[in-house]
């Protein structure tokens, strides 16, 4: 399992090279505007400035040297059509979701007096620009990279397995340690760094979020071995995104309903109930390109 080995090193250099640079660059973003330290701690940030940055020498020692290797083999045209796509699928697919959450009472719309619809536009515009740079991020890392490594060495259930296990704990490295603006210094970075993933310390208090995560990788492992790139997995991505970001602007979780264990405490949304519908989803999915497969042979 060379891929994994390599994945674990890097990962670990990454964390270990986020902490050096997150106080020069908060004191440098802070030259602009007032950000806060946790701003540039976060899992983008590292994804951005040090996953991406050395990514060039990992494809390297893993013979990733093609643009198939790593899902993008589409012509430009048609690989931001199938993004754009994507983006319209991942929000029907999530929708029947929320649609539960609400009638279960687990999330409840919050009373505004007058519904703004420049608001709603300003989310969804954030949701979208964001969404892409996450998706584009994390596809490339996880079901590019990773899983083309896996998939060549293991096959195809090591790539899925091991892709979407380590695409759901590292959505848990979230230290939760908040350092005043004048206490911030070079040790800020290696303090957070100290407390990240302390949320795995209590397995029992994250399995739900961590499930339901582990599923979202899956599937889209599944979605990256059924076409062959990754332009898909990306508009899915996005479009989870931006329908979460909308759904949280104008709704809370109702810690009454008698259902409120079907989200976990990640982000209000994903838990037990997002675990079965992406289950759910696995599974037809994984029928399809079964059912196809035995079509074409």
């Amino acid at each position: 399992m060379w891929p994994l080995t390599l994945v674990t090193v890097y990962l670990a250099a990454a964390y270990a090279v986020r902490a050096l640079l997150e106080y020069p660059v908060y004191r440098f973003a802070n030259l602009f505007a007032e950000v806060p330290f946790q701003a540039v701690s976060d899992r983008t940030f590292m994804l951005i400035a040090v996953l991406l940055l050395g990514l060039p020498f990992f494809l390297k020692a893993l013979n990733l040297n093609s643009k198939a290797a790593l899902g993008y083999a589409l012509p430009k045209r048609q690989f931001i059509r199938v993004v754009a796509t994507g983006v319209v699928m991942g929000i029907l697919i999530i929708l029947p979701l929320i649609a539960c959450l609400f009638y279960l009472n687990v999330r409840v719309f919050t009373t505004n007096d007058q519904f703004a619809w420049h608001s709603f536009a300003l989310i969804a515009l954030d949701g979208v620009l964001s969404g892409l740079l996450v998706g584009f991020i994390e596809e490339t890392f996880f079901r590019g990279a990773l899983f083309s490594a896996l998939y060549e060495t293991s096959g195809l259930w090591a790539a899925l397995g091991l892709s979407s296990l380590l695409y759901a704990i590292l959505h848990f490295d979230d230290s939760g340690l908040r350092i005043a603006p004048e206490d911030v210094n070079w040790l800020s970075g290696i303090m957070v760094l100290r407390h990240s993933f302390s949320d795995l310390l209590e397995p029992a208090s994250i399995i739900d979020s961590l499930l339901a995560l582990f599923f979202v990788g899956a599937f889209l492992a599944l979605v990256r071995a059924k076409t062959g790139h990754i332009a898909l997995c990306i508009g899915l991505h996005a479009g989870w995104i931006v329908t979460i970001k909308l759904v949280k602007a104008d709704s809370e979780l109702n810690p009454n309903a008698s259902l409120a264990y079907l989200v976990g405490n990640y982000d209000g949304i994903i838990g037990y109930l997002a675990m079965i519908w992406m289950g759910a989803l696995c599974l037809i999915y994984y029928s399809v390109m079964l059912r196809n497969k035995k079509a074409a042979s």
